[in-house]
């Protein structure tokens, strides 16, 4: 109770660069609607939306409309905050009445002057200076005019040391290697803090992760078998029924490995290896999840061949804005290991893939008298709980649930050899082909 009424007192302006995109439609405002319905936001919340529409405040309120109307006549069973809910129109009412929205061109400095605009009126219609996140749900090649305008508006800096905070929120993909990422991460630095930047990985919020950190942590029953002298082997797996079929070209030029096993896979990876940090702080957190992705083995070349296993699906090829001859892959697996003492010898498979027969989201420690330990992620229904508690952790501050450099660099370091190894050409990695629904293919790659 405590944090929720601190958190009532934290007057926010969020700005959603790109607030008419899918991600804001179908993760982010519904989950600011969920938090809002259950009263935890701040009491003085507002949402402006930015993007090149020529909308007003009434526009953009009657889209919302429908994109939560739309959740909650389908979606009212919630895990996140509170008992399920069924949304009532005053509820909506008074979400709606939190909006606002500022047409303009993400290049365009008066577009900046008159965002600030906006957002001093806000602050003089409450008499404080509000707390600011911009959350960039945008392509990273915008990236460099938002923080630029932002930091010529002054739109980025506090009131004062002591008032007006400001924090930016952005989505993976983090570059697309390890070069990109880094020139991502000095165009932050530039204007920001690192104490300023929020990286958002969905999975990091999923409520399985944190059960696994706190029975490892915290109930501690099992941390003295978690090793190599009790462990067998750990499977990371994310395979979905679902192609790539809405997103054809992004795919293409992704692929499995850096759309969910550069991320998703291996922040997950860096939970179950991480030691024990010395404090229940979010940088002693962060800072041994990031050792732990330090410790992945680089896979030599020669061996890529027998600890890598790429394949694709048919028909991906004929998907609108995909390349007739696509070398991409739509699944993979991978056979990781950690150069530590605690976890030497110990396989680490990690598996992903697209157009599967059964989707599977799970965890499994198999240890060496043969018991098993299972982590599943519930896939039945998309809910939006885990932006609900990562947007709650970006007001109040916390990183703990956000990617912190260190991790982001680690990973890449152990991805790029592997991309660079599959895109040299097939004969060294054979791209393997299967059909879609089903999941022959999984069974192919003997790690």
């Amino acid at each position: 109770m405590e944090m929720k009424e601190s958190m009532r007192e934290m007057p926010t302006v969020m700005v959603a660069f790109g607030v008419t995109g899918d991600l804001m439609r179908i993760k982010v405002i519904p989950a600011l609607f969920a938090l809002h319905v259950h009263g935890d936001l701040p009491e003085k919340f507002c949402l402006v939306g930015f993007s090149r529409r020529d909308w007003g405040d009434a526009d953009f309120r009657e889209y919302v409309r429908e994109i939560i109307t739309w959740r909650s006549d389908r979606h009212t069973q919630r895990v996140a905050v509170g008992p399920p809910h069924a949304a009532t129109e005053k509820d909506i009412a008074s979400f709606l009445n939190l909006l606002k929205f500022q047409s303009g061109d993400f290049s365009d400095k008066e577009s900046y002057a008159a965002l600030k605009r906006m957002i001093d009126g806000v602050d003089a219609s409450w008499g404080v200076c509000t707390n600011k996140i911009f959350y960039f749900a945008v392509a990273p090649n915008f990236y460099e005019p938002i923080i630029a305008d932002l930091a010529s508006s002054g739109l980025s800096e506090g009131c004062s040391p002591e008032e007006g905070w400001s924090r930016v929120i952005v989505e993976k993909p983090f570059g697309h290697d390890g070069e990109s990422a880094a020139q991502l991460e000095s165009l932050l630095a530039r204007d920001f803090k690192e104490e300023q930047i929020y990286r958002i990985d969905h999975y990091l919020g999923k409520a399985v992760l944190q059960d696994v950190f706190d029975f490892r942590f915290d109930d501690g029953s099992l941390e003295a078998a978690w090793d190599a002298k009790h462990i067998e082997s750990i499977t990371i797996r994310a395979l979905e029924t679902l192609g790539a079929e809405k997103r054809g070209a992004f795919y293409d030029s992704v692929g499995a490995l850096r759309d969910v096993g550069q991320n998703h896979s291996l922040a997950t990876l860096s939970l179950l290896t991480m030691d024990r940090p010395s404090e229940r702080t979010a940088d002693a957190i962060r800072e041994e999840r990031g050792a732990a992705l330090e410790a992945l083995e680089i896979i030599p070349y020669d061996a890529m061949a027998s600890e890598t296993f790429r394949a694709q699906y048919d028909g991906f090829r004929e998907i609108r804005g995909v390349a007739p001859d696509s070398n991409t892959e739509t699944y993979f697996k991978i056979c990781a290991s950690l150069r530590s003492a605690r976890w030497h010898g110990v396989p680490i498979i990690i598996e992903a893939g697209k157009r599967l027969a059964v989707p599977e989201k799970e965890v499994v420690v198999r240890f060496k008298d043969g018991s098993l330990k299972r982590f599943d992620f519930n896939t039945a229904v998309q809910y939006t709980e885990e932006y609900e508690r990562l947007l709650l952790d970006a007001i109040r501050g916390d990183q703990t649930r956000f990617v912190s450099r260190r991790e982001i660099e680690a990973a890449w370091r152990f991805v790029d050899p592997i991309e660079r190894a599959w895109r040299a050409g097939a004969k060294l990695v054979p791209l393997h082909r299967y059909a879609p629904g089903t999941s022959d293919i999984t069974r192919q790659a003997d790690f």
